[in-house]
């Protein structure tokens, strides 16, 4: 499927990244489609390899009933519980790395408001203020958590998301 294609290229993206700066590990951070491929890639087996950590904004973990009207097969394949997030599900373990899901009580993409809460052991999930899914991208208080679990997790201290509100 094309999710599968483009979680091949977000793995082969980030391993021409550490052949690049040898001994480094990437950090990812990816909103909605892209917090859903972060997820997946974190289910490899060679993730921890990967990852230093990793934040997903607005990620419709669950899907979302809105993706049925979706112009791609892509899109129409991120359906609320559907197939694509069943497949994930399965695979899923808790994250071999720090992980974060941010996300916002009324986002206007991810419907209903759970289809966008990871509920994953191992994952830590901080709810922002409320704003709608593409102002997540720009939301202050939001960036400011992100920067603080990330610099958190580098400096391999324990992660309070709510630290960088």
């Amino acid at each position: 499927t094309e999710f599968e294609v483009l979680l091949e290229e977000l793995a082969a993206r980030v391993r021409t990244v550490q052949e690049r700066h040898p001994g480094h590990k990437v950090v990812l951070v990816g909103h909605s489609l892209g917090g859903l491929l972060i997820r997946a890639l974190l289910n490899r087996p060679e993730a921890r390899d990967l990852a230093a950590c990793a934040v997903t904004l607005g990620a419709p973990h669950q899907g979302s009933v809105l993706a049925g009207l979706g112009f791609s097969a892509l899109a129409r394949g991120l359906k609320y519980r559907g197939p694509l997030i069943k497949r994930i599900e399965a695979a899923q373990a808790p994250p071999p790395v720090p992980a974060l899901s941010i996300y916002t009580p009324v986002d206007n993409m991810v419907i209903p408001p759970e289809g966008a809460r990871i509920r994953v052991p191992g994952w830590l999930e901080l709810e922002t203020d409320p704003v709608s899914h593409v102002w997540l991208l720009y939301h202050r208080p939001a960036a400011d958590a992100a920067l603080a679990f990330i610099a958190a997790a580098l400096r391999g201290e324990p992660v309070d998301p709510a630290a960088g509100r």
